[in-house]
């Protein structure tokens, strides 16, 4: 019986551990998208706003709350 016990602690354990490596690196990856996400987003506004600016011949313009300057 002591034997049986031993061996459920240490699946119990090592399935924790599985758990936890999954959950983070689940976490990394979401992590990392969202800030791929906001890399892009920030290059799309500023060839959108270079664009502007070259057009229409202005100043500055505001993209998605960024100012942007000749």
């Amino acid at each position: 019986m002591m034997k049986n016990k031993g061996f459920l602690m240490i699946e119990s354990l090592i399935a924790l551990m599985i758990t936890l490596i999954a959950l983070t690196a689940f976490t990394t990856m979401i992590l990392d998208s969202r800030q791929f996400e906001k890399k892009i987003e920030y290059r799309s506004d500023r060839a959108l706003a270079n664009y502007m600016l070259n057009e229409f011949k202005l100043k500055e313009v505001v993209v998605h709350d960024h100012v942007f300057r000749e």
